[in-house]
Formats: structure tokens, C-alpha cells, sequence
């Protein structure tokens, strides 16, 4: 029972990469600006470069989450202090 809940555990982390991924094409795709019909205006373009690198901030910390949910089962069987340590700092 317990290898099909670590085997379960890579679902999560796909969604977490197809999450991460669709917001990396959306940062690109702001920053490009893509406009089919008309010019991006002076506002546009002034906003487009920050906005993002916040989007791909966040795709970034997004595919960090999703391989820290995938590993943390494995660092109980690698490193078995981890898990009191760990504790020991949550109750405080």
C-alpha cells in the first residue's frame, strides 16, 4: 500500500509542471506583448517586461513547490533526523 502512495505522488508534481509551464508561456507572451491588429501602447510596453518576470517568478516557485511535495517522502528514507528536526522547528 505504501509504494502506491509514493508512485501517487507524482500526479500532483504533473500538475504542478503543466501549471508552471502555462505560466511561463504567459510571462513570454506578456512580454512580447503579442498585438495582431494594433501597436501596444507606451503603457503596455512600460508594464509588460515587470509583470513578466512576476509571472515567471511565480511559474518558477510553482514547479519548486511541486518538486518539493514530489521529494518529500524520500527525505524521510534519506536523511531520518530530518523529520524531528523539522518538528522541533514547527512547534515553536
Amino acid at each position: 500500500m505504501h509504494e502506491i502512495i509514493v508512485l501517487m505522488r507524482g500526479v500532483p508534481f504533473l500538475s504542478y509542471l503543466r501549471l508552471s509551464i502555462y505560466m511561463a508561456i504567459v510571462s513570454v507572451a506578456i512580454v512580447v506583448s503579442f498585438h495582431l491588429r494594433s501597436q501596444p501602447s507606451a503603457l503596455e510596453l512600460r508594464i509588460a517586461k515587470p509583470l513578466g518576470i512576476i509571472f515567471w517568478i511565480l511559474a518558477f516557485a510553482c514547479l519548486l513547490v511541486g518538486f518539493g511535495n514530489y521529494t518529500s517522502p524520500y527525505i524521510h528514507y534519506l536523511c531520518p533526523g530530518y523529520c524531528t528536526l523539522l518538528t522541533t522547528f514547527q512547534k515553536r
